[in-house]
């Protein structure tokens, strides 16, 4: 495998570990009675996590002679994607399909991890580019 291949699966693979670290980040949270701070909480939480992730991900990946910049924007877009997906997959796919096994809850997920994979290697190269 070449070079450029084996830094694609290694992103692939950070940004799916990013994306089940956030989840863990978010649902060990203490239990909060308000419903909206503990969603605005929640989102916060699995926001920080993902994109520190994807951070030291892009530092690792970009290397120490790419400027900070380069990394930040690949943090941050990564990390936008994420949300902005997250949210709607949240709003639309969930209330119009309806998951009612393990089957489904894990074709769900399986997608869910091509998405959070995928978006920090459209980010990375964006982030390349910037730096």
């Amino acid at each position: 495998m070449s070079k450029g291949e084996v830094q694609f699966l290694v992103s692939f693979a950070a940004g799916m570990l990013g994306f089940w670290l956030s989840g863990k980040a978010a649902s060990s949270l203490p239990v909060i009675s308000n419903h909206a701070l503990s969603t605005i909480v929640g989102f916060t939480a699995g926001a920080l996590v993902y994109g520190l992730g994807m951070a030291v991900v892009a530092w690792f990946v970009m290397g120490a002679k790419r400027s900070l910049r380069g990394i930040l924007v690949a943090a941050v877009l990564a990390t936008a994607l994420a949300e902005v997906t997250a949210q709607w997959l949240l709003r639309l796919l969930i209330g119009a399909v309806h998951i009612s096994d393990q089957t489904g809850l894990a074709v769900l997920m399986f997608g869910l991890y091509l998405c959070f994979g995928l978006f920090y290697v459209v980010s990375l190269l964006v982030g390349r580019r910037l730096a």
